[in-house]
């Protein structure tokens, strides 16, 4: 993988706690997605995001996704 721009910062905060996930624009040049530590790693496009789960502290991130590369 090849770990290009950073995305936006984003914050999000719910009456548990506050994140601060750090998102980059990166590449898989071949192969696939190995799980490490999460149940379902999968690469999906923009039109997919509607269908596919996120958490809430997704939500500001995958808007600035859709308004910058369609949808």
């Amino acid at each position: 993988m090849t770990a290009g721009k950073l995305f936006p910062e984003v914050t999000h905060t719910s009456p548990a706690l506050a994140v601060h996930p750090t998102f980059f624009h990166a590449a898989i040049p071949e192969g696939k997605p190995q799980k490490l530590k999460r149940n379902d790693p999968r690469r999906i496009t923009v039109g997919q995001m509607d269908d596919s789960p996120f958490c809430p502290a997704d939500e500001s991130i995958n808007a600035f996704i859709r308004k910058t590369y369609g949808q």
